[in-house]
C-alpha cells in the first residue's frame, strides 16, 4: 500500500494564497498612494520643485518666459496653481500644469509679518499678490550678463516686500509647513512650523 505524503501544499492552495496576498499589496499600495497624494511634505515639494524647475528653464531657454499664478476655485473649496509657459517671440501662451491641493490644505500668504488666509482675497488679487513670474525681459530683480543676454530670475508685484512666505497646513493633521520666495533670487526655502 502506499502512503500519501502529508507534507507541503497543493498547487491549488498555493494559487489561492498568491491570488489573496496579491489583493491585500493592491489595498495596502492604494491606500499608501492616497496618504502620499494628501500630505502636506509630498504637496509642498511638488510646489518647490515646480517654482525650482520655472526658474531654472528660464535662465536656460532664450525666448521663454514662465507663471507660477495661485488660485483659490471656491465652488471646490480647494487650492491650487497653475504654470504657465510664454514664448516671447511670438507671444504664444501655453498652459503646462495644473495642480489642485486636497480640499483640506489651509493656505496663508505671509508678507512683511502679516498673515493673511488665501480664500477672503479676491481671485484678482490672489492672482496679483500670488503670479511668480520668472523672465529674462524683466526689469525687476537680479540682473547678470550671461553671454551678453541681461538675466532677471524673479519678479512679483510684492511692492517693497523681499521675500513672500505661504503658510500651508492640513485641517486633517498637525503638520504646517512654511514656504518662502526670495524676490530677488527667486530663492525657493521649506520649512517645517
Amino acid at each position: 500500500m502506499i502512503k500519501k505524503s502529508e507534507r507541503g501544499f497543493t498547487l491549488i492552495e498555493i494559487i489561492i494564497a498568491i491570488a489573496v496576498l496579491s489583493i491585500l499589496v493592491t489595498i495596502v499600495s492604494m491606500s499608501v498612494h492616497s496618504v502620499f497624494e494628501n500630505s502636506v511634505e509630498a504637496n509642498v515639494g511638488e510646489f518647490k520643485s515646480d517654482l525650482q524647475d520655472i526658474r531654472n528653464r528660464t535662465m536656460m531657454e532664450y525666448n521663454h518666459s514662465y507663471a507660477l499664478i495661485f488660485f483659490y476655485d471656491v465652488i471646490e473649496q480647494q487650492y491650487g496653481y497653475n504654470i504657465f509657459e510664454q514664448d516671447t517671440s511670438s507671444g504664444a501662451i501655453i498652459q503646462l500644469k495644473e495642480k489642485r491641493w486636497p480640499k483640506h490644505f489651509i493656505v496663508d500668504k505671509q508678507i512683511n509679518g502679516i498673515a493673511t488666509r488665501i480664500e477672503t482675497l479676491s481671485a484678482n488679487q490672489i492672482k496679483q499678490e500670488l503670479t511668480f513670474r520668472f523672465s529674462k525681459e524683466l526689469g525687476d530683480g537680479v540682473e547678470s550678463n550671461f553671454d551678453g543676454d541681461s538675466i532677471s530670475t524673479y519678479n512679483s508685484t510684492l511692492g517693497t516686500s523681499q521675500v513672500i512666505k505661504l503658510n500651508i497646513r492640513s485641517q486633517n493633521t498637525t503638520k504646517a509647513m512654511e514656504v518662502s520666495v526670495v524676490k530677488l533670487t527667486g530663492r525657493v526655502n521649506v520649512d517645517d512650523l
